[in-house]
């Protein structure tokens, strides 16, 4: 009980930035992301494409050119909300104002207030994946999930410059030998073979592309049966069974500094396994230009950075 009570009074002095509730954060956070470049105007996750209204209100711009499949929450798909990547549960939960009336009665607390407005910890999301992440750590058990396998089509393709090299070479040791018509016979018929490997080529893949397909609605089915949602090409996982979220890999690097300052800055404990895991992600995912800049402009309206992303962004340009 005495540590629920300290608790408070240590987060109240955790940070030195200036405390925003989470509505006021909103607001700032919609006004940063209107101002930004059309390339880093989308969601977290799936990278969708956002629009502004011009006054801080985001909203998706066209699910279908980021491939996103609407789960079963059309309203939810149709607006972009403000994802705790670190969730507020994990903020709240240890806390007396919690256990008497969840996260609205904390709200009432300063040092969550602080917690929940923390715009480090924020970011634009489709609205579905939010609700169905909902507080679920996150982790990785399909390391298969990832775009589709272009190998075939790259080895197809240099069959078919082998080809055309190997006629291309007779046809002109037949002109320098002075065989001219011959040279223009084996031109001729060395354009319709090819022209016949390329339609077998294209028929054979489109044919893959179909059992691809179906792999990937019965391997949708599969998932969805065993409690595992999917979002078309957005590939993120969410097993509601199990409570665990897999994200893509363009937001691991950000999901795992979020993390990692929160569990700083507010003395959020993680275990063995999240530390490893969101440090190893910081690593291999570093900082983009956007994060960078990101990251200096919530500094002026908050008053502090995360450390974790200054570490990777110094020396770049602002």
């Amino acid at each position: 009980m005495k540590k629920l009570l300290i608790l408070p009074i240590l987060l109240m002095f955790a940070t030195c930035s200036h405390g925003y509730s989470y509505l006021e954060a909103k607001q700032i956070l919609g006004k940063i992301y209107s101002e930004a470049d059309s390339d880093n105007l989308t969601t977290l996750y799936c990278g969708c494409r956002m629009k502004s209204d011009g006054k801080g209100k985001l909203t998706p711009n066209d699910l279908k050119s980021c491939g996103y499949k609407i789960r079963d929450d059309q309203e939810r798909a149709s607006r972009i909300e403000w994802e705790h990547v670190v969730p507020a549960y994990r903020l709240g939960g240890q806390m007396n104002c919690w256990h008497e009336g969840g996260r609205d009665t904390c709200r009432e607390n300063p040092a969550f207030s602080r917690m929940e407005g923390d715009m480090h910890n924020l970011f634009p999301v489709i609205g579905e994946i939010n609700k169905d992440r909902s507080n679920y750590s996150f982790t990785v058990w399909d390391s298969s999930a990832k775009s589709g396998d272009v190998k075939d089509e790259s080895e197809e393709s240099q069959i078919i410059k082998i080809i055309k090299l190997i006629f291309n070479f007779i046809v002109e040791l037949l002109r320098s030998m002075g065989n001219p018509e011959d040279a223009a016979t084996v031109e001729m018929y060395g354009n319709k073979a090819i022209n016949f490997i390329e339609d077998i080529i294209k028929t054979r893949q489109n044919e893959n592309s179909q059992q691809e397909k179906t792999r990937q609605k019965e391997a949708s089915d599969d998932q969805e049966q065993n409690g595992i949602y999917t979002y078309g090409k957005c590939e993120i996982l969410i097993d509601s069974r199990n409570r665990l979220a897999q994200p893509p890999e363009r937001s691991r690097g950000t999901i795992a500094r979020a993390y990692l300052y929160m569990s700083e800055a507010y003395r959020i404990p993680l275990d063995k396994k999240e530390s490893k895991l969101f440090s190893e992600w910081s690593q291999v995912y570093p900082a983009d230009a956007w994060e960078c800049r990101r990251n200096k402009l919530i500094a002026v309206q908050q008053g502090n950075d995360n450390p974790y992303i200054t570490k990777q962004c110094r020396g770049r340009l602002p």
